[in-house]
């Protein structure tokens, strides 16, 4: 959405979209702290990272398994260099050890693609000094609170169930599980009361919280 977009809808009173949203958290969060991106690059081209370099953020990194696309290396030069760039599985020690600790880590819709969310969001804590930003699509609310449905080998009625209407194809949602597709994957259809259950096990205070049709942002600090 574009920037006029985005400010029609506020002078008409509608609700934020779901990228208007973590823009503003960015903007509130990121000046005069130190800030990582993570899963920075797929579809955006780090501009969430950019984003927080031009909210005024000191040092800003964004990491992800992709290589730097063409539209990320051309803005990066065009601003010398201002998010440094780290290849790499934040699953990974190794990864984690190049990233060091950021004030502000922030990490839109990469929990729902990894097959232990739990442990991510862990590698997530050894990363965040202060405050991590988090973003993930959500199933709706289950009669059992902190419902987390495990979407592999799901039949195709039970999948067709917790799908909806998106731009681009749900790979193991929409379709069935592909094992050569590791973490382009959905593994995980999560309800918001469990996105926050596994933060609080993490080590992570929930502090703000953004519920919209199909995702959940929660605004958490480090404990």
């Amino acid at each position: 959405m574009s920037a006029t977009a985005s400010r029609l809808r506020r002078l008409l009173g509608l609700r934020p979209t779901v990228p208007d949203r973590y823009r503003a958290l960015i903007a509130a969060h990121a000046p005069g702290r130190t800030f990582i991106d993570v899963g920075c690059m797929w579809s955006v081209h780090g501009a969430y990272a950019f984003h927080a370099v031009e909210s005024g953020a000191t040092a800003v990194t964004g990491v992800d398994l992709m290589s730097p696309s063409p539209e990320f290396v051309t803005r990066n030069l065009a601003s010398n260099g201002a998010v440094r760039f780290v290849q790499g599985d934040i699953n990974d020690a190794s990864t984690t050890a190049v990233l060091g600790k950021a004030d502000v880590v922030f990490c839109a819709g990469v929990l729902y693609h990894v097959p232990n969310p739990l442990l991510t969001l862990e590698q997530l804590r050894r990363i965040c000094g202060e405050t991590l930003i988090l973003g993930s699509a959500t199933i709706p609310e289950q009669r059992q609170p902190q419902t987390a449905v495990f979407l592999p080998y799901l039949d195709e009625r039970r999948r067709r169930a917790l799908t909806y209407r998106s731009a681009d194809v749900k790979i193991g949602l929409d379709t069935e599980f592909a094992r050569d597709q590791s973490y382009a994957n959905w593994f995980w259809g999560l309800t918001a009361s469990a996105v926050e259950a596994m933060l609080r096990a993490a080590g992570f205070e929930v502090r703000e919280r953004y519920l919209h049709r199909r995702s959940v942002c929660l605004v958490c600090r480090a404990v």
